[in-house]
Formats: C-alpha cells, sequence, structure tokens
C-alpha cells in the first residue's frame, strides 16, 4: 500500500485530522438547524463523533486495509451477465480511500438501500460479503470483525452526511428532498449501536 500513499486514509494523522476539522464545522453549522431531525440518538452520536473524530476513524485505515471506492452505491456500478457470473464494474473514482473493505459495504447499504430493506436483509448480505471474501482466499477475517468494520464504516456516511448537508439550501425544494430521504437512512447508526464505538 506504500505506493497508495496520495490517496486518503484516516490513519494519516495530518489527513484525519483536516477530515475532522471539516466535519466539525459542517456539524456546528446544521446541528441547530435540522439536528432535531436526525433519526432518534443519531444527533447525539453525530455531536459526540466530532470530538472524538480522529480516534473513532482511525482504525478503518489500519491494517487489514484495501482501496476502497468511497462513493459505492448503485450510480456507480454497472452490472453485465456474462452467462456464467456477473460482473461488476465501478466508475466515478473520484474520491478513493484506504480503508476497511467493510466501509464500502456499509455505504452501499445504507445509502442504496430502504431502512426497511436494510434492516431485513443486511444480515445475510453480511454473510454473503464474507463468503465471498473466504472464496477468493481471505480466510482469516471472522465473522465479528466484519461487524465491527461494517459499524464503524457507517460512521462514513454520517461524515459524508453532515458535511453534505452543510452545503445544502434547506429552504430549497431539492435541498430539502436530501435532507429527507437521506436522514431517516442514519438509523443505521442506532440499529447497529454505533455510538457504543465513541469513547466516553
Amino acid at each position: 500500500m506504500s505506493k497508495l500513499d496520495w490517496i486518503f486514509s484516516s490513519a494519516d494523522p495530518e489527513r484525519a485530522a483536516k477530515a475532522g476539522q471539516t466535519y466539525r464545522a459542517s456539524w456546528a453549522k446544521i446541528s441547530d438547524r435540522i439536528g432535531s431531525e436526525f433519526p432518534v440518538g443519531v444527533s447525539d452520536i453525530a455531536d459526540r463523533l466530532g470530538t472524538h473524530f480522529e480516534e473513532v476513524m482511525r482504525p478503518l485505515g489500519e491494517a487489514p486495509v484495501t482501496p476502497i471506492h468511497r462513493d459505492c452505491r448503485f450510480y456507480n456500478l454497472f452490472f453485465q451477465d456474462n452467462g456464467q457470473r456477473t460482473e461488476v464494474v465501478t466508475i466515478d473514482w473520484q474520491t478513493p480511500s484506504i480503508s476497511r473493505g467493510a466501509a464500502d459495504l456499509a455505504y452501499l447499504l445504507i445509502f442504496c438501500l430502504s431502512v426497511e430493506e436494510r434492516r431485513k436483509h443486511e444480515e445475510s448480505l453480511l454473510s454473503l460479503y464474507l463468503s465471498g471474501l473466504n472464496g477468493e482466499g481471505v480466510d482469516d477475517y471472522p465473522y465479528e470483525q466484519l461487524v465491527q468494520d461494517y459499524r464503524r464504516g457507517m460512521f462514513r456516511f454520517l461524515v459524508i452526511g453532515v458535511n453534505m448537508f452543510a452545503n445544502v439550501d434547506f429552504d430549497n425544494e431539492a435541498g430539502r428532498a436530501v435532507i429527507d430521504i437521506a436522514l431517516p437512512r442514519l438509523a443505521g447508526l442506532t440499529d447497529w449501536d454505533c455510538g457504543a464505538l465513541i469513547p466516553d
């Protein structure tokens, strides 16, 4: 991974500090205006994350890591069935990162599925993801660690969301629609008790 040191990693203290500063500034800008609209418990998590941002996010950049897309959603995925297997092509690699792979999985599921769909299918999808890793020779990554990485990966959706909301016009119809769609999906952070990963 040393040849990819130009890519963002939360394990890099300088880059993590800048990301933390951006997040804290964004949260300060929106917390009073829409913090009460966050799913129950998520506003508290968002607030506490600002205090411990670098400490909480750093493990995502620590081994075992891999290059991730960082904007992994259906809009950036193309699927083709070649008759034997489904091939997936990913586009729009503008913001790659070095991270635990489960961070992309968390972003994909929390962003692309409704809250109800995610709750119904995510545990089976986690198992399927792990089976895929096993099939590619990754046999030293237990399910319990995957769950921990998945939970921590959900903070990335919160961070991206908070930074995005800070640049949205709350009084604009399109901006309001973005907020109304994205905010409920943050319930994943309380579904998986992600707040427990933040130090007191």
